[in-house]
């Protein structure tokens, strides 16, 4: 007959079999700090390997497995939280701002004007009211033209086309359209 661990929740007060990261009832983080008591393992079909049962565990406590995994987890966002911002190059705004005059210069007066996202990524484009009563295949054509130079521009820049996203917006703001690489959706 061998000896096993039990801890006692700190939140709940359930015991627990020792070395568990987290309560199995209320989901709390154990860490060592509930009380610690020792009783002899008890035979299988007893009243402990029951309840191990009913709570859906099999085998031994997690021990060390769960406390390498909370390490890693808490290393990985230290890490994504210090992460450097990709930021658009002066250069990209400043193609994307001639790029901007052409277009704005050229039209009818349906584009009023274009904004870059700090990461490269998303263009957004200012329509006037003409917009709505253009055709739907228009519009969607107009969209897909927008992503298509956007992109053209954008990869000289080191960003990825597929990941270029255009967002058409009206007067107001409001998102009338956007064209990304899973197809152009129009917005009611």
């Amino acid at each position: 007959m061998s000896t096993v661990s039990y801890e006692t929740c700190p939140a709940c007060g359930k015991k627990q079999p020792g070395g568990h990261c987290f309560c199995a009832e209320c989901g709390a983080l154990m860490a060592g700090e509930g009380t610690v008591e020792t009783r002899p393992d008890q035979a299988p079909g007893s009243e402990c390997s029951a309840e191990r049962q009913a709570a859906g565990k099999k085998g031994k406590a997690c021990g060390w497995g769960c406390s390498v995994a909370l390490l890693l987890a808490v290393v990985l966002l230290l890490f994504a939280s210090f992460a450097p911002e990709r930021r658009a190059s002066p250069a990209f705004v400043r193609e994307i701002a001639m790029w901007k005059d052409q277009a704005t210069k050229v039209g009818d007066g349906a584009l009023l004007g274009m904004l870059l996202s700090t990461d490269g990524k998303t263009l957004e484009v200012f329509v006037s009211d003409g917009w709505f009563s253009m055709p739907e295949y228009m519009r969607k054509r107009f969209a897909r033209g927008m992503r298509a130079q956007f992109a053209a521009i954008a990869v000289k820049y080191g960003v990825e086309p597929d990941y270029t996203i255009v967002h058409i917006r009206d007067r107001t703001g409001a998102m009338v359209a956007r064209d990304w690489a899973y197809g152009t959706t129009l917005q009611e």
